[in-house]
């Protein structure tokens, strides 16, 4: 949720499909190279009010102030946003182990 100034988004599709706990990519020293990501799926600028939902595994890039195209190069606007994370898997119990435990 974008809380004041502005933040521009770019969205790209998973490069892992259907990622697991611990399957993201781009995370703790692991960089995804241009070639790995498909055809932007959001290219948008967040204002105070909006939200985006990035769900896990879609490749995102963030940009506020100068480094997101503003109007001057003195532009330092301050870009606040608050990110709500929702855990999915509880118990380590989730459908692709469930089904395993059935092979």
């Amino acid at each position: 949720v974008q809380t004041s100034g502005t933040k521009h988004w770019l969205v790209y599709p998973p490069v892992v499909e259907m990622p697991g706990e611990h399957q993201e990519r781009g995370k703790s020293g692991d960089v995804i190279t241009p070639d790995e990501v498909g055809a932007v799926l959001i290219n948008a600028t967040l204002h105070p009010g909006d939200a985006i939902y990035v769900p896990r595994g879609f490749v995102h890039a963030t940009a506020s102030g100068k480094s997101a195209g503003g109007a001057s190069p003195d532009d330092e606007e301050v870009s606040v946003s608050l990110t709500v994370g929702i855990q999915t898997e509880s118990m380590s119990l989730t459908w692709d182990k469930v089904l395993l435990c059935g092979l």
